[in-house]
């Protein structure tokens, strides 16, 4: 599945918001999970994790269990992106 991982919000390297990738077989719901406040805008999947931004912390999660796999504290917005798109 790696080979449909998005780079970023606008999809593959034509920004054109489309995966060529298979869509899901069912809609069962995998997981859900509360969080304490209100969530980043952009969540991003990238090398078999979920990244939410909350605050300033940046929070991995295990896309098959929604588990916490780490947690970063980043006091500053720009530094958390800097963290997690490539230079």
């Amino acid at each position: 599945m790696l080979q449909y991982t998005w780079l970023g919000q606008p999809g593959n390297a034509t920004e054109n918001h489309f995966s060529s990738g298979p869509a899901p077989t069912s809609p069962d719901l995998l997981w859900q999970r509360a969080f304490t406040s209100a969530l980043g805008a952009n969540p991003e999947a990238f090398d078999g994790m979920l990244f939410f931004t909350q605050g300033g912390t940046i929070i991995a999660l295990d896309p098959e269990t929604g588990k916490t796999i780490y947690t970063i504290l980043c006091p500053h917005l720009w530094q958390a992106e800097q963290i997690l798109l490539p230079i």
